[in-house]
């Protein structure tokens, strides 16, 4: 099922996420280490945009690795089909 090529992007997307959020000062290197969780007013505000956000980023993931492995899976048989439409013809293509 190529999962290695979820694995990857998921892991791409978490990193990527990560240096995003230090980048914009949503992290910080002490406790609580979330900027949002030092104002308790802002805690609905972050686990929604958590939700949505990260519920999104997830499906387009997910979308996104089922197109890879689909093309992934019809190209061979694609390339194939035109070859022998070539030799068939009577040209040969490398």
């Amino acid at each position: 099922m190529k999962l290695s090529i979820l694995n990857t992007l998921l892991w791409g997307g978490v990193i990527l996420l990560a240096l995003e959020h230090v980048w914009h000062g949503e992290v910080v290197p002490w406790p609580p280490f979330l900027t949002a969780m030092s104002n308790p007013a802002d805690i609905p505000i972050m686990l929604h945009e958590m939700a949505t956000v990260g519920t999104a980023m997830s499906i387009v993931t997910v979308i996104t690795w089922g197109a890879i492995v689909t093309i992934s899976y019809y190209m061979p048989k694609i390339v194939s089909v035109k070859t022998i439409e070539s030799v068939k013809k009577g040209v040969i293509t490398h």
